[in-house]
């Protein structure tokens, strides 16, 4: 069974009254101006996760019969992904007409074997009055869902605490001079917290007898060749620190907190991606393009499109993804798409417009970078002249577009 997201609802969440998100279901960029709401799409996400994993049974084949006079909770304390000074905060409204202090989210998940399969798992987390800043009451939206969704997925022999794996990285300036050996639960659970960073080393080395297609995926998207220096497995049993040197292009191998931060954000994601074995494998990358250069992000896009048995959910405010980005990929959040409730995948037609509300003169010295040829104008309409005139003569001789790689500059 492959599992997907097909739908994201969230209602009376921090920044979000009640929107409906429809990802694509391998492939997709978020972006937008800063405080759209793009990070906390992802702290809906680890919230929801953290209210799936309390639901679960011990014996993990089923979840537990939540009644009105029977919570679950989830603890103030451990909800440190959550960008809150206070309970109060997680609420669009706490005086919400219908919710009050309660919000609702909701991940519809399909079988991609079997669209006609859908669960619609959804939690209602409410804010106690009695006391404050201590634990969330977690409820079901619809019970049944969770029943069909236990029966279906474990009557393939699996667990349902092995359905989801969901893991973020952020922006990596450097790692850690010094990184402890960690078994693969602390990898897991540092990858959970969002400190995926901290076990870069631990991640690189673990479960692996061969370095080679971690040193290829690297090397394919940085384009230069790029060589670790594994320990030995018996150096875990002797050292507190993990050794992990690197060599790029034949220079002298260095230890791995010593490359750029481009490198390491590169390294991070892929080593991260390939850690994990579940049926849903969700993967939110939170703007890599901080540190790594608008060339190797094209790479990096389309390396990542390669990989199966993902579903990506990249962030950013950054243009140049909306360049390289597939159809049905793009979604722009903005303060017309909270209001309608609405976020669905742009149209490629629409890039521009896009990229002209994000940055305007970037727009322009893109189109610079990637032309063969530029042609100076007096005025837009100058443009659809020439290309006009273009046309005309393409049907009397039949020549290729010779306008097709020309990139036109109004005064």
């Amino acid at each position: 069974m492959k599992l997907r997201i097909c739908k994201i609802s969230l209602k009376n969440f921090k920044t979000f009254e009640d929107i409906t998100i429809h990802p694509n279901a391998n492939f997709n960029i978020i972006i937008g101006e800063n405080s759209a709401g793009k990070s906390t799409i992802f702290e809906a996400i680890h919230l929801w996760e953290k209210c799936y994993q309390t639901y679960i049974l011990s014996s993990r084949k089923g979840f537990y019969k939540v009644k009105r006079s029977t919570n679950r909770y989830v603890n103030y304390q451990d909800l440190d992904f959550l960008r809150i000074t206070k309970d109060e905060d997680l609420f669009y409204d706490p005086r919400h007409p219908e919710l009050g202090k309660c919000s609702e989210i909701t991940i519809s998940l399909t079988n991609s074997d079997n669209e006609a399969q859908v669960w619609n798992l959804g939690f209602k987390i409410t804010c106690p009055s009695s006391i404050e800043n201590a634990f969330f009451r977690v409820q079901p939206v619809e019970e049944r869902e969770f029943t069909s969704f236990a029966n279906d997925f474990c009557g393939t022999g699996r667990y349902l605490d092995e359905a989801i794996f969901i893991y973020q990285t952020r922006p990596v300036s450097g790692v850690h001079q010094f990184e402890p050996y960690y078994n693969e639960a602390q990898i897991k659970k540092k990858i959970q917290k969002g400190s995926s960073h901290e076990v870069l080393r631990n991640k690189i080395i673990s479960k692996r007898r061969s370095i080679t297609g971690l040193e290829e995926s690297i090397s394919e998207i940085t384009e230069k060749i790029v060589k670790f220096s594994l320990p030995s497995p018996t150096r875990r049993e002797k050292d507190e620190y993990v050794c992990l040197d690197v060599s790029v292009d034949g220079s002298k191998p260095y230890d791995l907190h010593l490359q750029g931060s481009g490198f390491l954000q590169i390294v991070e994601i892929l080593a991260t991606v390939e850690f994990i074995d579940a049926p849903l494998k969700l993967l939110l990358v939170d703007e890599p393009d901080s540190h790594i250069h608008s060339k190797l992000q094209k790479n990096l896009l389309a390396h990542l499109r390669c990989i199966d048995h993902n579903q990506f959910f990249i962030i950013s405010h950054n243009d140049q993804f909306v360049t390289n980005a597939g159809e049905n990929e793009v979604f722009f959040l903005s303060e017309d798409n909270k209001s309608i409730g609405d976020l669905r995948p742009i149209n490629k037609s629409s890039f521009d417009i896009i990229k002209k509300s994000l940055g305007g003169v970037i727009l322009s010295l893109e189109n610079l970078n990637q032309a063969k040829h530029i042609a100076f104008v007096e005025g837009a309409d100058d443009e659809e002249y020439l290309k006009a005139l273009n046309s005309k003569l393409r049907q009397i001789n039949h020549e290729i577009n010779c306008l097709s790689e020309v990139a036109f500059f109004s005064r």
